[in-house]
């Protein structure tokens, strides 16, 4: 074979090497299915520059089903726990803060109400949305909707009435690496009452399902806190926590292609030298 040939049989191998990463299928994403038992643990950071950072530990579950009665009909709503441990530094001063939170979600997990629960100071805060609030499956790119809501805020016998519009776009598609692996992601951006400057974007995965892989909040344009999946999975499978990790078959198939590559310009290179 003359040099030409070898030549173009690199720059082939190169192109099958990167083309799975742009030609693939759209990602989709449906509603999942979730169940009793399944957790996700994340992590909290933020982004500030100065003498004051913030950090928090937060753990999402699934604690199963609970009759609701939900705009005059009854449902079994799905209740989600979530515990959240933050570490807040102002210059050479640390606070802690822990809180527990309860949220109901009817059959489309949107959420229609969350009982707030500060551990350190005691203070209870109930927030009922009508309608809920949430995703609308399947998520896709370029998919977007509205949703607005009256949100009822009940705090002792304090009692607060707004009317919000959330507004959520599925802006690209982005492989996320966390903690708990490598993900293919479908970015969701939600902008409450028009305000972008403070918007949250969510990436989300089929792989991970209810909860998500990453989030980023902004704040007066630029993200201000970010938090990140660490692990995922179901308690107490046969008396053993089982934990999920990233996605398998893209790890693989970048290692088998990789050394697949690898091989071909090794041999290559050899013939070109002789």
């Amino acid at each position: 074979m003359r040099r030409g040939g070898y030549i173009a049989l690199i720059i082939v191998s190169v192109l099958m090497f990167f083309l799975p990463l742009s030609s693939g299928e759209s990602l989709q994403i449906s509603k999942p299915n979730i169940k009793a038992g399944e957790f996700w643990e994340y992590k909290l950071y933020s982004t500030y520059t100065g003498n004051y950072s913030i950090s928090a530990y937060i753990k999402i579950s699934v604690k199963g089903s609970q009759p609701f009665v939900l705009n005059g009909r009854e449902i079994d709503s799905i209740v989600i726990e979530i515990t959240r441990n933050d570490t807040i530094v102002i210059g050479d001063n640390v606070t802690k803060e822990s809180k527990y939170l309860k949220e109901y979600l009817d059959e489309n997990l949107s959420v229609f109400r969350i009982e707030e629960t500060n551990l350190r100071t005691g203070s209870y805060r109930v927030y009922e949305y009508d309608p809920p609030i949430g995703l609308d499956w399947p998520l896709f790119v370029n998919k977007s909707w509205t949703k607005k809501s009256r949100v009822k805020i009940l705090e002792g016998e304090n009692l607060s009435l707004r009317n919000s519009t959330f507004l959520y776009n599925c802006t690209h598609e982005e492989i996320v690496h966390v903690d708990a692996g490598t993900f293919s992601c479908i970015a969701v951006e939600r902008v409450i009452n028009g305000d972008y400057s403070n918007r949250t974007v969510q990436y989300y995965s089929p792989d991970v399902g209810f909860g998500y892989v990453k989030v980023e909040k902004y704040w007066r344009g630029g993200i201000s806190l970010v938090t990140e999946l660490i692990s995922h999975g179901v308690e107490k499978i046969g008396g053993s926590e089982s934990t999920g990790s990233g996605t398998p078959g893209f790890d693989i198939w970048l290692v088998a292609i990789s050394l697949i590559f690898v091989t071909m310009a090794s041999i290559i290179v050899r013939k070109l030298r002789h």
